[in-house]
């Protein structure tokens, strides 16, 4: 029998226990990569390889449906621009259930656009044309960022019992056929922080046009513009309660319309404001429900509207705390869109160069920067217009 010396045995036991090399997958959209479609090159990926789609349409059977469960895998675009690659999606779409990553395509159609689950995530994609939710993330603790959500239904993003982060992403012009729960970003009995995002233009559910969070949520909104939204039963803008938590600072939340406010809406729950703009002209610029908190301090907040100016105190059985350096009029903005026009995603939000916001005394308020200057027009005789010009 032929015995092993001991360099051979430590060089077994070294190959045996080195990781697999990942690898890169090509697919391409006429099935001549190396697997004929998605699914079966998410099927046979390992953890750490990369599945590169080239720029074209995916479609059809093995295109419209894959799922990656309890891998670590990105599937990315090989040119990185997802206007460039587009996957053509059916029914429930894509399920990522572990570390895999999305980046780079753009998801179009089908009844959820990716569902995410544990730790996944999604960095420079586009959804668009889904049905139910173009990004459903349950238990899931990873990124959704840098990205676009438009022309949809129902949600455009729904967080359930996770932890997540958002950033970076714009949500516009999507319409909810009904008056289901959620608002196009809702966070339901989980932890969310939604950063430097816009949303706007959308037609929401009965909660919110623009965010919700429900049922022992804890959300922060931070930098976001929320603009051009409407709900047909609360909120235009922002919609927390159902014993939730929620901060919001330095956003620009404006002109959004609901039947009872355009702003934001508080109820069983706790919801402080701090260096932002809520501002509307066409409804309450907040609402307080049935115990709910709202704490409002440094930035601008609307005035009642103008039915409502004749005196005695808000009709809404919660509670609002005023700040001392809260600003009741207009922010100066460059050039919103009219209120009434919602849902709309057009106006300029950002600050005229001579706000009153800047005289504030607790620093940045709002979301967005200066964006114009006002000329002012002094008045000058003709003598001294003659004068000027000898």
């Amino acid at each position: 029998m032929r015995t092993c010396s001991v360099l051979e045995i430590a060089l077994l036991v070294g190959a045996m226990g080195s990781p697999v090399a990942a690898v890169e997958i090509l697919v391409r959209p006429d099935g001549t990569g190396d697997y004929r479609h998605i699914a079966a090159a998410a099927g046979q990926a390992l953890d750490g390889d990369v599945i590169v789609l080239t720029d074209g349409v995916f479609s059809g059977y093995g295109n419209r449906q894959a799922s990656l469960l309890n891998k670590s895998v990105t599937l990315r675009s090989q040119s990185g621009n997802p206007a460039d690659c587009i996957i053509e999606v059916e029914n429930n779409g894509y399920w990522f259930l572990g570390g895999s990553v999305a980046e780079g395509i753009t998801f179009r159609g089908g009844r959820i656009g990716l569902r995410l689950e544990e730790n996944a995530s999604v960095r420079n994609c586009v959804f668009e044309e889904s049905t139910f939710g173009s990004i459903y993330a349950r238990e899931n603790t990873g990124t959704i960022e840098d990205t676009i959500v438009r022309n949809g239904g129902m949600h455009a993003i729904l967080c359930e019992e996770g932890n997540m982060l958002i950033t970076g992403c714009t949500v516009e012009s999507n319409s909810n056929p009904t008056t289901n729960y959620q608002a196009p970003v809702g966070v339901n009995g989980g932890v969310a922080t939604i950063e430097n995002c816009r949303i706007v233009g959308n037609r929401g559910s009965k909660l919110a046009g623009g965010v919700s969070a429900t049922n022992w949520s804890n959300v922060t909104l931070r930098g976001c513009t929320i603009t051009g939204n409407t709900s047909p039963l609360h909120a235009g803008g922002v919609w927390s309660g159902t014993h939730s938590t929620m901060t919001i600072e330095n956003c620009t939340i404006a002109n959004n319309r609901g039947p009872v406010t355009g702003g934001v809406y508080g109820e069983y729950g706790v919801l402080t404001v701090e260096r932002s703009i809520v501002w509307t002209d066409c409804e309450w610029p907040v609402w307080v429900g049935t115990s709910g908190t709202i704490t409002f301090d440094c930035g601008v907040l609307a005035p009642p509207p103008i039915s409502a100016r004749t005196g005695g105190n808000e009709p809404w059985p919660g509670t609002l705390i005023l700040g001392p350096d809260v600003l009741r009029q207009p922010p100066g903005f460059c050039g919103a869109a009219d209120c009434a026009a919602a849902p709309t995603p057009e106006g300029d939000y950002t600050l005229q160069e001579d706000s009153p916001v800047f005289d504030l005394t607790c620093g940045a308020v709002g979301a967005l920067p200066v964006g114009c200057t006002v000329i002012s027009v002094e008045a000058t005789s003709w003598a001294r217009l003659k004068s000027m010009h000898r």
